[in-house]
């Protein structure tokens, strides 16, 4: 049996050179154990319809290894108050990010798909419908070694004595090796 403990230490390193304005950095190692549905359920996948195949079949996969993820970002927050006027306050956090993850667990097809071709049959009154192709894949929950996301956000709020806007934006960017 394995053992399913894991320390995930975080630190985080802020300077403020002036009020208002804060650097910081931070490092962060996370741990993330198969959950049951990803080691051990098995079975066809429902169809969409009556009449239709499942479309893939469930395989369960008790050889998955926990993934561990480490967290680099740095950023910069801005506080202040009474900018325009008095009791309004402004912040503003932007940061990017890396979270390189090992073992990072995937739910992957593979094996040849079968080909299932389905013909309904015609009601009266509409018109006649084309054969429709349908691959039926296996489907189970595997390691990708490495898996790699990068971020770049901010977000920002500013508040008058009677207001209050807010707004955030995210961009990220994913990347994988191969599965299996």
């Amino acid at each position: 049996m394995r053992k399913g403990d894991h320390l995930s230490p975080k630190g985080t390193v802020g300077i403020t050179p002036v009020d208002g304005f804060t650097v910081y950095g931070t490092f962060a190692e996370g741990y993330r154990a198969p959950a049951i549905t990803e080691t051990l359920v098995a079975g066809a996948h429902p169809p969409f319809a009556v009449g239709f195949p499942n479309l893939f079949t469930f395989l369960p996969n008790a050889n998955i290894r926990p993934e561990i993820g480490q967290t680099k970002e740095i950023g910069v927050n801005l506080k202040y108050d009474d900018v325009l006027m008095k009791g309004d306050k402004v912040r503003v956090k932007a940061n990017v990010f890396r979270n390189d993850v090992q073992d990072y667990i995937e739910l992957v097809q593979f094996g040849p798909p079968v080909t299932f071709t389905f013909c309904p049959a015609p009601v009266p009154g509409c018109p006649p419908v084309p054969n429709v192709t349908i691959p039926i894949n296996s489907t189970s929950f595997a390691q990708v070694p490495e898996h790699r996301k990068r971020a770049v956000s901010r977000a920002s709020s500013s508040r008058a004595p009677t207001t209050r806007a807010t707004g955030s934006r995210a961009c990220r960017v994913s990347t994988s090796a191969a599965a299996m």
